[in-house]
């Protein structure tokens, strides 16, 4: 059958390029140079079907836009179904089975281990004949004996002392999250020079003490500070923005400070039931109870269990709010008022579900290795410590492994902030989570973003301002106790331990904000177009500085 050729309505029209495909499934004709389409329906229903002349001057990677939408979002990026760096979106936030049990039991079995190792040692420290809690420093030469330094720390005090330096850092912590909920961009630069401002103070203090090389370090930190808030002040309006969207969801849902408050009583209750154990253990050794050998291996043991639990904890709130806000990225809906509303009931309590169950083993498996490298750190750290380790060829190699070890752990707590995002969405194992998140960011140039981050940098900062703070409330306490002789090593050693206290626990509570600003990254990098319904502010932020992350849908 020959093909009758149509009347040439096309010599009217600019001449049309076609899509990479037949039309409509219509086979292809043999047809003259000057006809450019074949006819397959009347002129006007053809004409109102294809785009304006001018749109022919693009050229198409793909099918025309769809005109039942409106014609100013037809610009609006959105994320490709059939990537395969993108998980289906009817797996988000679904009931999963739970991941990695494996590590669940034997955090279990660990921390059973350390309840009964502080109870043997209570019961034991009881019977002890001294009230002095002793540090003993010993040395493996035959030459040089051993060397004791009597901190003449009263039991009693030692433990009320670390006891109101978990409670003044609770309540520092808690104080500083509710100003940053109110004065977001403020803070980072009041941030910046307290932080500053503090390391002149003790580097002052030290110089009136008469310790030059502590008083020297805290100058060179003071420095360091100051030189990083002049660096970074291109990037804290940035910040600021990314600051003021998340303190915004965690206002308008407060449930995510309740669960920052019960990770910090969490906490602080475990950090006093350590404190306790580790003094006992100490009696131990000092009464001659146990051998010094069995009682450094308790010690190590209690400061594993000590990191491994002080990870679940924190991970378990990043895991919880990052449910939370993830659920309004992706569920969220524009009221048309510049608001946001969430027709999800009782967001937060099905985020710490979640978290509780299909999240509790990916938890458990990171929080181990970074358990297990914290630990390695501190009998290194011991080793270099020890008075009659003076070879200097092993305190070089051992300095190198403890930098070898910083670096892993800093690449570890990396990946795990960006992991257990995608644990808190979608339920995948720990594994898979890790290498899939990192993937993602990298493909979709979020990894440009995050570098750029400031906001973890200045929540550091902030913490280093707490622990400042509980170091110093600890420091008067013994300094008015009528039985602590205040040397200068005390004082030292009172004030590491309170300073520590107070950094492990705020690290808690700015988890929260941490884990709003994590959680926004990794849901950029899955579909922009959400982030343009509820935050568009942010968005535009995002499309001037950071346009390689839009262009890539």
């Amino acid at each position: 059958m020959s093909y009758q050729q149509p009347p040439q309505y096309n010599q009217q029209y600019p001449q049309q390029q076609q899509y990479g495909q037949q039309q409509y499934g219509q086979p292809q004709y043999q047809k003259p140079a000057e006809y450019q389409q074949p006819y397959q329906q009347p002129y006007q229903q053809q004409y109102q079907q294809q785009p304006a002349p001018n749109a022919y001057q693009q050229q198409y990677q793909q099918p025309p836009p769809n005109f039942q939408h409106s014609p100013q979002n037809s610009d609006r990026p959105s994320a490709q179904s059939n990537d395969p760096l993108i998980p289906k979106k009817e797996d988000r936030f679904k009931a999963s089975a739970a991941k990695d049990v494996w590590a669940i039991l034997l955090w279990v079995v660990c921390l059973t281990g350390s309840v009964a190792v502080s109870f043997y040692a209570y019961t034991n420290m009881n019977k002890a004949p001294s009230d002095a809690t002793k540090v003993r420093t010993t040395t493996t030469s035959s030459s040089n004996g051993s060397t004791d330094i009597n901190l003449n720390v009263p039991t009693k005090d030692m433990i009320i002392g670390f006891s109101i330096s978990a409670v003044a850092g609770f309540i520092f912590s808690l104080v500083y999250f509710l100003l940053i909920q109110k004065f977001a961009g403020t803070l980072i630069t009041i941030t910046m020079v307290i932080a500053c401002v503090l390391n002149f103070v003790v580097a002052g203090i030290f110089f009136a003490l008469g310790q030059i090389v502590p008083a020297i370090i805290w100058l060179i930190l003071a420095a360091i500070i100051a030189w990083c808030y002049w660096s970074w002040r291109s990037r804290i309006p940035f910040a600021k923005v990314m600051l003021k969207n998340v303190t915004s969801i965690t206002g308008k849902y407060p449930a995510t400070i309740f669960v920052g408050v019960i990770g910090l009583v969490f906490q602080l209750a475990f950090v006093t039931y350590w404190a306790f154990g580790a003094v006992s253990i100490t009696q131990l050794v000092q009464n001659k109870v146990v051998s010094q050998g069995v009682g450094y291996g308790l010690l190590v043991y209690m400061v594993f269990v000590f990191y491994w639990t002080s990870q679940i904890i924190g991970n378990a709130v990043h895991i919880t709010n990052c449910g939370l806000f993830a659920t309004y990225y992706f569920q969220g809906v524009s009221d048309g008022n510049g608001g946001v509303t969430l027709a999800v009931s009782n967001p937060t309590a099905k985020a710490a579900k979640r978290a509780m169950t299909s999240g509790l083993g990916p938890n458990c498996y990171g929080s181990l290795l970074i358990a297990l490298i914290e630990t390695l750190k501190f009998i290194i750290n011991n080793a270099r410590n020890d008075q009659s380790n003076d070879n200097i060829a092993c305190q070089l190699l051992l300095c190198c492994i403890a930098c070898i070890l910083s670096m892993f752990e800093d690449l570890l707590e990396y990946f795990n902030r960006y992991a257990f995002a995608q644990v808190a969405i979608y339920g995948k194992d720990y594994c898979s989570a890790a290498k899939d998140t990192w993937e993602l960011a990298k493909s979709r140039g979020i990894d440009a973003i995050i570098n750029d981050n400031l906001i973890s940098n200045v929540l550091s900062i902030g913490s280093l301002i707490i622990g400042l703070l509980t170091g110093g409330i600890a420091l008067l306490y013994v300094k008015s106790s009528t039985d602590f002789e205040g040397t200068v090593v005390a004082y030292v050693f009172f004030g590491v331990i309170a300073l520590f206290i107070g950094i492990v626990e705020f690290s808690v509570l700015a988890g929260v904000i941490d884990s709003g600003v994590v959680t926004t990254f990794v849901c950029l990098a899955e579909d922009p177009q959400a982030l343009l319904n509820t935050k568009p502010q942010l968005y535009q932020k995002i499309r001037e500085v950071y346009p390689q992350v839009v262009l890539g849908f």
